[in-house]
């Protein structure tokens, strides 16, 4: 106790020691944006999309100003704002260099790194899309006045089939300079009359991180990295509290990397938080996320072979390798959703109470253009609409889609997800990922149930099964209309059922998990 209270009463004189600095160095805390440019390019601050690059960029002092900046200020990171959204995108070997300069526009169209500070040097790691900021290793003074010079150099040595696009603005003179190629090369580059958005961070404390992958309250499947990303502040670095309670305890204390790889087992549920801090505070009250991992035997696809044993493709989706792949595996599956829909469908599911369909999907299109029917069949040819889930509401971003199932508990189906053109425009491209879903019947043992006399009618008996919470009796007319209404709910204790006489229909015991 006494250890924590002075640990505490540290941490307490740390915060005012930064908090004088920053009055007396004049410096207000703060996120300065220059430019707010809607056009989009991969050439520059970094392209991905060669072996290596770099690129030069001036930023005038007036734009500075006119974001807010009004004096000498201590810039502790940079921001820039990507259009597309990106997976778990790693760049190892990344370098940004800054510098005072009076120069406005340029005419010497090589790269030449003297009488630059290097403000960084290591891996950059892009998700989602968005501003995505860069914390430096070492503060920079911009002096007021000057205009100001950044340099990033590209020496991961391998392209990406997924690449970040960067929002940018038009410039009335040369005030970017870019270059790529299979090999390195100091020039010449290519001149242009644009600069990439960009946000100026100044000493302040960290923002709460951003939960990536898996989505709060979903499933992460077997293998999965948690993922992060930085919620603003620049923080250098992240403490992973990560169990099976809540509260989860510290297991990985002032890591610089913004992932975690822990060992899951099926059917748990897991609970996690991640307390970023740099050099100006830590973040005090982090969000604690939670997970489920898949039971053994539970449906868990995400298409890394194609078309999954037992899955049945109407529709006709494609599963090639794609740039918009989620967060596990390489691939996924994808189709041009039109207004009638194109309907992908599990394996006939074991359905109970407790069942949900989850999945992860991504559409290109404008926000609202495509839509997802689920769509239940006992046979798989002749299928009845169970819900219209919500539109995709923004375009090049991964949504999670849950749908509660227990309504047709006691029930096999197959479950369909159809995706359409919900839109005006053309049909969208959709690409699906991550099903998580019910058993496969056969998984879950079902009653054997025998019929016997009983007084005037008919009884209906069966060994009991261990697990169960109870069984559902269903009748119907034919083989194929049994329907979502049980006739009778039993509990587990109960295994038996009398029919009536003159009941002349066909029976199923379903059990209830």
């Amino acid at each position: 106790m006494k250890q924590e209270i002075q640990r505490i009463e540290k941490m307490k004189r740390l915060s005012l020691l930064c908090f004088l600095a920053l009055v007396i160095t004049g410096i207000w805390a703060e996120v300065y944006t220059i430019g707010n440019g809607t056009e989009s390019s991969n050439q520059a601050p970094v392209n991905v999309n060669a072996n290596f690059s770099w690129s030069k960029m001036i930023y005038p002092a007036t734009d500075i100003i006119n974001s807010g900046v009004v004096s000498a200020t201590s810039i502790i990171g940079i921001g820039y704002q990507i259009q597309n959204p990106v997976s778990d995108h790693t760049l190892t070997n990344q370098h940004v260099y800054l510098k005072l300069t009076s120069e406005t526009n340029y005419t010497d169209f090589n790269l030449d790194t003297n009488n630059f500070t290097e403000v960084f040097a290591g891996s950059v790691t892009y998700q989602g899309n968005g501003w995505q900021q860069l914390t430096f290793s070492q503060p920079f003074t911009w002096d007021g006045s000057s205009n100001l010079e950044i340099v990033w150099t590209n020496h991961h040595g391998s392209s990406k089939l997924q690449y970040p696009k960067f929002y940018r603005w038009s410039t009335s003179s040369n005030t970017l300079v870019y270059k790529s190629g299979s090999t390195f090369s100091y020039g010449p580059g290519t001149p242009a009359y644009k600069l990439p958005n960009l946000q100026l961070i100044t000493p302040m404390s960290p923002e709460p991180a951003v939960t990536v992958y898996p989505g709060d309250g979903g499933y992460a499947l077997s293998g999965s990295r948690l993922i992060w990303k930085s919620g603003g502040g620049c923080p250098t670095s992240y403490s992973v509290h990560f169990g099976t309670v809540d509260p989860p305890p510290l297991i990985s204390p002032g890591q610089t990397y913004p992932w975690y790889q822990p060992e899951l087992e099926a059917g748990e549920t897991y609970y996690w938080q991640i307390v970023p801090s740099n050099a100006y505070g830590t973040v005090s009250l982090p969000p604690v996320w939670s997970f489920r991992v898949p039971e053994l035997g539970q449906l868990c696809e995400n298409f890394e072979n194609e078309l999954p044993p037992g899955w049945l493709n109407p529709g006709s989706w494609d599963f090639p390798p794609d740039q918009y792949y989620p967060y596990h595996g390489t691939k996924c599956a994808q189709v041009r959703a039109g207004a009638a829909g194109n309907l992908l469908a599990t394996p006939k599911l074991q359905l109970t109470s407790e069942s949900t369909l989850e999945f992860m999907a991504l559409s290109n299109a404008a926000p609202g253009s495509a839509g997802f029917r689920v769509k239940r069949s006992s046979d798989g040819t002749n299928w009845n609409e169970v819900a219209i889930l919500p539109a995709i509401s923004a375009a090049n971003v991964w949504q999670r889609f849950e749908l509660d199932l227990g309504s047709l508990a006691g029930q096999s189906y197959h479950l369909g997800i159809e995706a359409y053109n919900a839109g005006s425009g053309n049909n969208p491209l959709v690409f699906l990922d991550h099903v998580v879903g019910p058993r496969s019947v056969g998984v879950y043992p079902s009653p054997q149930v025998s019929i016997s006399r009983h007084e005037d009618g008919f009884r209906l008996s069966w060994e009991s099964l261990d697990g169960v919470t109870g069984y559902r009796v269903f009748a119907a007319d034919d083989l194929d209309s049994f329907g979502e209404e049980a006739l009778a709910e039993l509990s587990a204790s109960q295994t038996f059922f009398d029919v009536p006489t003159g009941n002349r229909k066909f029976f199923r015991v379903t059990a209830i998990y």
